[in-house]
């Protein structure tokens, strides 16, 4: 889920996934030049690092959500 809601923006009902979030953890990886992500463990499954180094490797799969879009969602809620 963390993926899917990273690459689309679908968060499944979780409240704290707010689109604010996401663009702040896609702004962040798509400053980073290669992933030296510091937690990582070999877990034999994928993780939430796993993602993370995966989509600094494919940024093109990251689109923050516009910021027109953004206060258009705000207002209306």
């Amino acid at each position: 889920m963390f993926y899917e809601w990273l690459t689309t923006g679908t968060n499944h009902g979780e409240v704290l996934a707010t689109d604010e979030y996401r663009n702040a953890i896609i702004n962040k990886l798509l400053s980073i030049d290669k992933p030296e992500i510091l937690y990582y463990k070999e877990l034999g499954h994928p993780s939430h690092a796993t993602v993370l180094g995966y989509l600094i490797e494919h940024k093109e799969l990251l689109q923050p959500q516009s910021q027109a879009s953004t206060s258009v969602t705000s207002s209306t809620t």
